[in-house]
Order: structure tokens, then sequence, then C-alpha cells
């Protein structure tokens, strides 16, 4: 049996992992016609004089059958380019940073990043490393559970959320709300509830002091699953993109946009751990792919190169898998996956 070691704070072991539940969908077509509709615009007339809608100011909106104003500054990303901070240039990575509308999430122990696009309100991303914690209700479409506000108030935490139910300014109004004077301690973390991914508007919200980011909906769901058994501290990286630098000698068209999370990426963040195997211990580094190792003891079965289905029975198994054999790291994983292998 063998036990991969999860990570401490120093960032001395980390949690392995599991590989990623898949769902493989067919597209069926169906060949059929349709009358061909052509769109064209309407011609509005105006108003007459004294309608009631030329008194009704035009930042009145509605949601939910309740009137909102609509701020004069719609949004705090100005999608602006401005070219790399020069080496040492503390104050220009900072401004970067904070005009940054898009970045990376690592998760620590997690095996690839992922995407989030700033809000178009709230404050700009925390700096460093920040313990994630599910939000409840998990729409947070009403105020934060009591247990959930105590930790935010004894240290600053990324709250995850799922998209729905509610407007993106109510859940971080929600959240505001609930932690007080610490709303600007908080970060609001959502997850999309369709594919892709957005810059969250909060047309109701722009006074809300709380920093708010959006993941994919796969990427997030699997965060969410696996903070279940789990628990996990992630950093936002600001990414700072320009085709061409005047000030910084880079063959990247992005980067981070602090010297900071630059080191951090490369040198700081959990990627690897130790696998401890009837006493004997072995050094792994995760892939680009699959699930975090949850650092719990497990049996573990060879599998030669792993190209082939196994007749072994690996439910909840450490599946050693060779390298070579004529097929790729993603086949053979899904080979021990198909038996029951817990981790690869």
């Amino acid at each position: 049996e063998a036990e991969a070691q999860r990570p401490s704070n120093s960032g001395a072991a980390l949690p392995h992992r599991t590989m990623a539940k898949a769902v493989l969908a067919l597209v069926a077509t169906t060949t059929w016609a349709a009358p061909i509709v052509y769109f064209r615009p309407k011609e509005m007339e105006p108003a007459p004089e004294g309608a009631a809608q030329l008194e009704a100011p035009g930042n009145w909106f509605s949601v939910n059958n309740e009137m909102k104003l609509l701020p004069e500054v719609m949004s705090k990303l100005t999608f602006e380019v401005r070219d790399h901070a020069a080496p040492g240039d503390l104050e220009a990575e900072e401004e970067l940073r904070k005009n940054a509308h898009w970045g990376r999430l690592y998760v620590e122990g997690w095996p690839a990043s992922m995407q989030y696009l700033r809000g178009h309100f709230g404050e700009h991303l925390p700096v460093g490393r920040l313990p994630l914690v599910a939000a409840e209700p998990l729409d947070l479409c009403s105020s934060l559970s009591e247990d959930i506000v105590a930790r935010i108030n004894a240290k600053p935490h990324t709250v995850v959320a799922k998209r729905g139910t509610c407007t993106f300014g109510t859940k971080a109004t929600y959240l505001a709300e609930s932690v007080e004077d610490n709303a600007s301690l908080a970060t609001l973390l959502l997850v999309n509830n369709e594919p892709g991914n957005q810059h969250a508007p909060g047309p109701d919200a722009h006074e809300v002091q709380a920093s708010v980011a959006m993941v994919a909906e796969w990427e997030g769901d699997a965060l969410l699953e696996e903070m279940n058994a789990s628990s996990y501290e992630a950093t936002f990286v600001p990414i700072n993109c320009i085709e061409s630098s005047e000030t910084k000698q880079t063959q990247s068209l992005c980067e981070p946009a602090a010297a900071s999370d630059a080191t951090y990426v490369q040198e700081d963040r959990v990627d690897g751990g130790v696998l401890t195997v009837s006493g004997e211990t072995f050094e792994y580094l995760l892939a680009e792919f699959g699930r975090p190792f949850r650092g719990i003891e497990r049996k573990v079965v060879d599998v030669g190169d792993g190209c082939l289905p196994t007749k072994d029975d690996l439910t909840g198994a450490i599946a050693i898998a060779r390298r070579g054999g004529g097929c790729q790291f993603l086949e053979k994983a899904w080979r021990a996956q198909e038996a029951g292998a817990a981790e690869v």
C-alpha cells in the first residue's frame, strides 16, 4: 500500500492527482429543410411628447421585478494594452497587476492552472495564497452561513459560488454584507453554469469592495467536487499581454504582471510531492491534466506500460504505469480509470 502525502503550508509535500471524470457526448445530425426567414430592423417611431417613457431615467433597469439604478461607471476594466513593467520597476508592476482583466488561478496541488476573468465590478484581485471555501448557500443568493463568515473574519478567504438564481451583483452584495468591515478582504470566485467564461457584469453592485472573478464551468465544478473531500489554497496570478515589448526582453506575448508572481509560478507553487511505498519514498511531479492526489493510503497495482486494458481490479488503487509502450500518457490514464483506479 502507498500514500501520497499532501502539502503543508511550507509547500514541502503535496497531494497527488485523481484522474478527471469525463463525459463523452455524441451529437447526432439530422438533415431537414426549413424556410429561410430574413429579419430586417424595425424603425421605431419617437414617443409622443409627455409619454411616460420619456420621464423615466435611462439608467434604470428591472431585475426580478425590482427596479435598479445603473451606475454611471459601467466597468472597472479598461482593456488597455500596456507594456510589461521594466525589471525592478515595482510601481509599474503593481499598476499592471491592478489593471489586468484576466489571469491564471493556481490551486495548490492541482494539476493545471485555470483561466479566470475579472468581473466588471469589485476591487483588483488579492496578492498571495488564500484558502478556498465553498459558499453556503452555494449560489450565494442569500446571506452566508455563520460558519463561513467566522472563517473570513479570522482570515481572508476566496469564496467559491455557482452562477445562477440571482445576479452577479446580488451574490457580491451578500458576500460584502455578510463580512461587513472585511468586505475588501473577501474574494468571490464564480463558477460558470454554462460552457465558456465571461467578465461578470455587476451594474447593481459597483460599490462592492470584494474582488470578483469567474472560471469556466467544467474546471469550477471539478474544484467544488474536490473541495468536498480536501481543503485547498489558491493564488491569483494576473497576466499581461503585449505583442512587442519595449521595456523587457522576452519571447512571451503573455506573462505574469509582477515578477513576484512569475517567481511563484516557476519556483514556489506545489506541483509535486512524495509517494511512500512500503517505507520507501519516491518523488513525483503532477501531470498537466487530471485531478489532485488526495494523500490517503491506497493499494498499488503494477499495470506494465498501461497501453492495453487490464484485467486487474483497480478500484480505489494507485496504478503504476511505465512510460512508453506506444501510447500516450492520456491513454494510460483512461485505461487505468476504466479499471477503477483512483490515481495513476
